[in-house]
């Protein structure tokens, strides 16, 4: 069972920077890591948890998109707040097994939130005995106060760094393009605060129980994630 040390993590933050071409460093390594975790998942589903982490930056405006309306009928428009573009940040993350989601909004992602989150994450789990967590590399997952206090606290969670600007290697990507899909292409709640904040919680709600539609939709289900994205030449 692969254990993250503090040495595994000072790599992390050497790699974390080094950017650079594909293969980047350590992409093997760190998915082979990922789909060992996946294959103990499948074997022991009760005490091995493998869920996908990711954060979604929200703001008031609504995003654009085409949008339907009946013959005749003014078109919807995406209006503008006249004021400041608030900003709030989802933290989510997608069970590998199931395809439930657990998320929650935060007006920013502090390493203190980050912290209390996996709390939150690590109580819906009381049953696993290690619960992986793959997430990229982004400065609060890697900040050198996250491992001491995962360990302080006797933690299950073991982190699972994902390759360096690899997004397709994390699934909860795509539960955020159902995000904006769903609730801020050209929401109607520009002008008040409170409703916004209202339908998101409506949102993490409904994709909170298990859905075999959601891996699907996400390539866990078929492990099609893992896959670098295909890279088309174009002669002119």
């Amino acid at each position: 069972m692969y254990q993250p040390t503090a040495q595994a993590h000072a790599c992390q933050l050497q790699t974390r920077t080094a950017g650079g071409a594909f293969p980047r460093p350590l992409y093997d390594v760190k998915l082979a890591r990922i789909r060992a975790a996946y294959q103990q998942m499948q074997q022991d589903p009760t005490h091995v948890v493998l869920l996908y982490l990711d954060e979604h930056l929200v703001g008031r405006y609504p995003t654009v998109a085409r949008c339907y309306s009946s013959t005749g009928a003014p078109g919807m428009q995406a209006r503008q707040y006249a004021g400041y573009n608030s900003m709030l940040r989802i933290v989510g993350c997608l069970d590998a097994a199931s395809g439930a989601v657990i998320a929650k909004r935060y007006g920013s992602v502090t390493v203190g939130n980050f912290l209390k989150f996996l709390q939150i994450v690590e109580a819906q789990y009381p049953d696993a005995e290690v619960i992986y967590l793959a997430l990229d590399n982004w400065t609060v997952h890697v900040n050198e106060r996250v491992l001491p206090a995962l360990q302080a606290r006797q933690s299950k969670i073991q982190l699972l760094f994902q390759p360096t600007y690899a997004p397709w290697t994390n699934p909860m990507e795509k539960v955020w393009l159902r995000f904006t899909q769903d609730v801020s292409h050209m929401h109607p709640h520009w002008a008040k605060w409170q409703p916004w904040r209202l339908r998101i919680d409506d949102w993490i709600a409904q994709v909170r129980p298990p859905s075999q539609a959601m891996l699907q939709a996400t390539g866990v289900a078929s492990l099609s994630y893992l896959a670098p994205p295909a890279i088309t030449h174009f002669n002119f």
